[in-house]
Protein backbone atom coordinates (compact mmCIF):
# COMPACT_ATOMS: atom_id res chain seq x y z
CA UNK A 1 0.00 0.00 0.00
CA UNK A 2 3.01 2.31 0.40
CA UNK A 3 3.48 2.29 -3.32
CA UNK A 4 -0.08 3.43 -3.80
CA UNK A 5 -0.21 5.89 -1.61
CA UNK A 6 2.76 7.84 -2.64
CA UNK A 7 1.95 7.36 -5.86
CA UNK A 8 -1.79 8.55 -5.74
CA UNK A 9 -0.41 11.85 -3.51
CA UNK A 10 1.62 12.75 -6.51
CA UNK A 11 -0.73 12.18 -8.92
CA UNK A 12 -3.88 14.34 -7.31
CA UNK A 13 -0.69 17.06 -6.54
CA UNK A 14 -1.83 16.85 -2.34
CA UNK A 15 0.41 17.05 0.56
CA UNK A 16 0.21 15.35 3.61
CA UNK A 17 -1.25 18.27 5.06
CA UNK A 18 -3.38 19.05 1.92
CA UNK A 19 -4.80 15.39 2.26
CA UNK A 20 -5.78 16.13 5.91
CA UNK A 21 -7.63 19.22 4.87
CA UNK A 22 -9.64 17.83 2.37
CA UNK A 23 -10.71 14.90 4.97
CA UNK A 24 -11.32 16.84 7.38
CA UNK A 25 -8.72 15.52 10.26
CA UNK A 26 -5.35 16.78 12.05
CA UNK A 27 -2.32 16.84 9.77
CA UNK A 28 -1.10 15.05 13.02
CA UNK A 29 -3.28 12.41 12.62
CA UNK A 30 -2.33 12.04 8.75
CA UNK A 31 1.34 11.91 9.33
CA UNK A 32 0.91 9.35 12.38
CA UNK A 33 -0.69 7.58 9.40
CA UNK A 34 3.24 7.19 8.46
CA UNK A 35 3.06 4.94 5.16
CA UNK A 36 -0.11 2.87 6.22
CA UNK A 37 -2.90 4.72 5.49
CA UNK A 38 -6.58 3.71 6.33
CA UNK A 39 -8.93 2.32 3.59
CA UNK A 40 -11.28 5.70 3.32
CA UNK A 41 -8.16 7.62 2.75
CA UNK A 42 -6.87 5.54 -0.62
CA UNK A 43 -10.26 5.31 -1.79
CA UNK A 44 -10.71 9.22 -1.38
CA UNK A 45 -7.53 9.75 -3.16
CA UNK A 46 -8.35 7.38 -6.03
CA UNK A 47 -12.05 9.43 -6.29
CA UNK A 48 -10.14 12.44 -6.47
CA UNK A 49 -7.99 10.87 -9.15
CA UNK A 50 -10.37 9.77 -10.59
CA UNK A 51 -12.19 13.14 -10.74
CA UNK A 52 -9.33 15.49 -11.85
CA UNK A 53 -8.98 12.56 -14.96
CA UNK A 54 -12.59 12.77 -15.73
CA UNK A 55 -12.19 16.93 -15.80
CA UNK A 56 -9.24 17.24 -17.49
CA UNK A 57 -10.73 15.29 -20.51
CA UNK A 58 -13.92 17.04 -20.41
CA UNK A 59 -12.18 20.30 -20.90
CA UNK A 60 -10.43 19.11 -24.10
CA UNK A 61 -13.51 17.61 -25.57
CA UNK A 62 -15.23 20.99 -24.74
CA UNK A 63 -13.21 23.11 -25.80
CA UNK A 64 -12.92 21.34 -29.22
CA UNK A 65 -16.63 21.59 -29.28
CA UNK A 66 -17.75 24.74 -30.92
CA UNK A 67 -21.76 25.53 -30.54
CA UNK A 68 -23.59 28.34 -32.78
CA UNK A 69 -26.71 29.81 -31.80
CA UNK A 70 -28.75 28.03 -34.68
CA UNK A 71 -26.93 24.56 -33.61
CA UNK A 72 -29.74 21.81 -34.10
CA UNK A 73 -29.37 17.65 -32.71
CA UNK A 74 -31.50 16.01 -35.94
CA UNK A 75 -31.80 11.96 -36.17
CA UNK A 76 -31.01 11.61 -32.33
CA UNK A 77 -32.28 8.21 -30.64
CA UNK A 78 -31.98 7.13 -27.56
CA UNK A 79 -32.01 3.58 -26.98
CA UNK A 80 -32.66 1.68 -23.67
Amino acid sequence: MIDNYSKLLKQTGLSKRDLSNHLGITDTTVYRWGNNPPKYAIVYLESLALNQTLTSALSVISNNITLTPDFEVSNVSIKK
